[in-house]
């Protein structure tokens, strides 16, 4: 009978550590949507300009494209912040 509630007490242990990966990474998903989201509105502004001066508007797309969401969010960069991916962000200005 004791090995059956080693068992269970196992289950739940690694139950509760499965619920916390899985809050951690919800947490992480909604930060790096919000940071990509937020480079994409600052980028879409630095190219309305470029495009209003008659500059090349596409090299700050292509900086952006370098990283991929599902980089971001890969586990060996599970404690590695949104901003990091992106350490010179003058495409944005």
């Amino acid at each position: 009978m004791d090995y059956v509630l080693a068992i269970l007490i196992g289950i739940a242990v690694f139950g509760f550590i499965g619920i916390l990966v899985c809050e951690y990474m919800l947490h992480k998903n909604n930060k790096v949507r919000n940071f990509r989201k937020q480079l994409i509105e600052d980028i879409d502004k630095a190219a309305a300009e470029d495009i209003d001066n008659g500059r090349d508007w596409r090299w700050r797309f292509d900086e952006f494209d370098k990283v991929s969401y599902n980089e971001m969010m890969s586990l060996r960069n599970i404690f590695k912040s949104p901003e990091s991916f992106y350490p010179d962000r003058s495409f944005t200005k």
